[in-house]
């Protein structure tokens, strides 16, 4: 029986994208005020915002659930590392910049029903 669950590592890689998502667009929605649209922008976003971070409470039931929680999240050079604790083994994971661009890309555009 191995101790390594994909499951667990899935919902790990759900969370870090959505956290990072969810950051992203708080930091954007503060460089739109210019904007002409910028009232209309900004209630869409804050919609988002909330969809994501009701998503990410559901995401930390369930790693609770299954005896999981992230203990190390760094932001590094080209990588995001991240350490978690699942039944008391500890697991560590890296996720390149890229692909997390390309998928919190794909997240926004299922939140925005694209």
């Amino acid at each position: 029986m191995s101790i390594y669950d994909h499951e667990v590592a899935q919902l790990i890689q759900k969370t870090i994208y959505l956290q990072i998502l969810r950051a992203t667009l708080e930091w954007d929605r503060l460089r739109m005020r210019q904007l002409k649209m910028f009232v209309a922008y900004n209630e869409l976003i804050d919609k988002v915002i909330l969809s994501i971070s009701n998503d990410l409470f559901d995401l930390k039931k369930q790693l609770r659930a299954k005896n999981a929680k992230i203990v190390v999240d760094d932001q590094q050079d080209k990588k995001r590392y991240v350490k978690y604790i699942h039944n008391d083994y500890a697991f560590e994971t890296e996720y390149l910049n890229h692909n997390i661009k390309v998928a919190c890309e794909m997240m926004l555009r299922q939140y925005f029903w694209i």
